[in-house]
């Protein structure tokens, strides 16, 4: 059940089109600190460390 949840974490974070769109409007602030964790949301899920 724990590998479910895990699983379903995963892909809720990495494979949904709703962190997608958060992404993309956080990329696209003009808000210098938004985007910034825009960018670093998207290094994150290509493999990236996120600190």
């Amino acid at each position: 059940m724990f590998k479910k949840m895990l699983d379903n974490l995963y892909w809720w974070f990495c494979e949904s089109s709703t962190i997608d769109r958060l992404e993309s409007w956080l990329v696209n602030n003009r808000l210098e600190t938004l985007s910034r964790l825009g960018i670093k949301l998207w290094d994150y899920r290509m493999g990236g460390d996120f600190l």
